[in-house]
């Protein structure tokens, strides 16, 4: 860290100005070096050291001008110095961690070492304008730094706990578009008005959809491996592919409020179709689906046959057709 010159401003300056230099240098790392003899194990034990060294040296400096006598110019250099390298060991340690090991997991370390970054900037703001008329708001500020250091220690540990997190969260958005589809066929009157019919017929797609991703993630979770790079680019696949149901959901969902545009919901019932299928495929062709793979078979294939119909129901009620009530079983 470059000295900002001796005031109490200028120090904090300088860490700010190089804390910037350290944050954007991570955001730009993409894990393509592969440290030697690396393992998860210690990356985690290093990280969550490092982790919280950093958020005690943020308290210490933070209780340090928090009221008078305020540390001298060479001692708050000394505990800058401290400060500064604690960052500097969390940003190294946190960027040993190879993108082979799982992208969704990558992402996850990532984006919370750079909350940790993120939350700890306002309190050097607040140390280098206010000293200690800060103290109060700088409590708030440790605070909110403290969180995003405790939330290391709860991060998934390997790529299949990281894929496992994501896809419930991918569960939990698809089940909430089909509460809400739901909701607005009570609204518009089961059979009571023109838009009715074309409703009954998405949540039974949207219905579908939610299948789909339930059977995925438990599938993932109870059969899935990262022990093989094979094994990691698989899960990471998957996860890509089961993030885009939710977006095709919400796509689909949208138009289904009345006045329906019929012509965007039969093109946006297609897509969200041809996303399911893409899928249910994936998974049946991974090591998820176990060896022989007749159990995920059997219900991907029952799937893939839901996805069809209920697509079909959709765009035969958008192209004017008279399609009787039915309610084929979709799998839970």
């Amino acid at each position: 860290m470059a000295d900002g010159g001796q005031t109490l401003p200028g120090i904090f300056q300088a860490l700010l100005d190089h804390l910037q230099f350290i944050y954007e240098k991570f955001k730009e790392n993409k894990g393509e070096t592969v440290p030697q003899g690396f393992t998860l194990e210690e990356f985690w034990t290093k990280l969550n050291d490092g982790v919280k060294l950093l958020s005690h040296e943020t308290t210490k400096t933070s209780l340090a001008f928090s009221k008078p006598p305020l540390p001298n110019i060479m001692e708050t250099q000394s505990i800058i110095t401290a400060l500064d390298a604690a960052c500097m060991n969390v940003a190294t340690v946190a960027a040993s961690l190879p993108a082979e090991r799982g992208a969704v997991l990558f992402s996850e370390v990532q984006n919370s070492i750079l909350a940790i970054f993120k939350a700890l900037v306002p309190v050097i703001i607040s140390l280098r304008d206010k000293c200690d008329k800060g103290a109060d708001e700088r409590l708030i500020m440790t605070g909110v730094l403290w969180e995003a250091c405790e939330q290391i220690a709860s991060l998934p540990k390997n790529n299949l706990q990281a894929v496992n997190k994501q896809m419930q969260k991918d569960e939990l958005v698809v089940m909430d578009a089909l509460l809400e589809v739901e909701e607005e066929l009570r609204r518009a009157g089961h059979g009571e008005c023109q838009d009715a019919s074309i409703l009954d017929a998405g949540i039974g797609l949207v219905k579908t959809a939610r299948a789909v991703a339930r059977r995925i993630a438990f599938t993932v979770r109870f059969n899935g491996e990262c022990s093989t790079p094979e094994h990691v680019h698989q899960l990471d696949t998957m996860a890509a592919h089961m993030a885009r149901i939710s977006p095709a959901v919400d796509d689909f969902v949208t138009n289904l409020y009345p006045p329906v545009d019929k012509q965007a919901a039969s093109q946006t019932a297609s897509a969200l179709f041809h996303c399911l299928q893409s899928n249910l495929l994936l998974i049946r062709s991974s090591h998820c689906a176990g060896e022989g793979g007749e159990l995920v078979a059997q219900w991907v294939n029952f799937l893939l046959g839901a996805s069809n119909h209920n697509a079909g129901k959709v765009l035969a009620v958008a192209a004017g057709q008279v399609v009787p009530p039915s309610n084929p079983p979709t799998a839970s």
